[in-house]
């Protein structure tokens, strides 16, 4: 614009257009929030959580190690995301009983916490590296899950076993024959080899 035209403007502040996200870039729509209550008090300026540490500035001289903050940032983000998407729908595929049934609840899951999130996030759904960040925090989170199922059944298994063995090591103790002992002693050996596979089941 030309001072001299903005000078002999006869427009108001009234003639002016009202803000519109329109108004301004993707950029500034993902990185500004505006407070619901119009203009924030002091009081709740002060109870305000502080901002994140600002990434290196490209600007000066930093564009490699910005861009790698940046994009590591967005994918903290995104996997966040992923596990508050993802969490209430693993009832329903752990309930299920036959490996092609989960196989296939799972790769809808997929579809739909991305699709999900595309709708969530109007700005960050289009970055070009949005789907793959979702698909890597969902493996993750899906890896996670299940080594807590197998530790949780792993510990069931292993309680069960040793209140099976315990008992016959306390008869051993009282038998008084060999012939009774190598018997008891033959009984916990395979309850023990018992143990073991079942571990190695389990963590298999």
């Amino acid at each position: 614009w030309e001072i001299p035209e903005i000078l002999s403007s006869t427009l108001t502040l009234e003639d002016l257009p009202e803000w519109t996200p329109e108004c301004v870039s993707p950029t500034s729509r993902e990185r500004v929030k505006l407070f619901p209550e119009k203009i924030p008090t002091i009081a709740q300026l002060a109870r305000m959580p502080l901002p994140e540490q600002v990434h290196p500035h490209p600007g000066h001289g930093f564009p490699r190690a910005y861009a790698f903050q940046r994009d590591r940032a967005l994918s903290e983000r995104v996997a966040k995301a992923v596990r508050t998407k993802a969490a209430p729908k693993l009832d329903y595929i752990q309930s299920l009983t036959t490996y092609e049934d989960k196989q296939n609840a799972v790769d809808e899951l997929f579809e739909t916490v991305e699709f999900e999130l595309k709708e969530q996030e109007e700005i960050l759904g289009r970055h070009p590296k949005f789907g793959g960040w979702v698909e890597t925090a969902l493996e993750a989170y899906l890896v996670e899950v299940e080594q807590e199922s197998r530790e949780i059944l792993y510990n069931q298994v292993a309680e069960i076993l040793n209140e099976k063995v315990k008992p016959i090591v306390e008869r051993i103790a009282t038998l008084e024959s060999f012939e009774d002992k190598h018997q008891a002693t033959e009984a916990l050996f395979a309850l023990v080899t018992e143990k073991e596979t079942a571990t190695a089941i389990v963590k298999s």
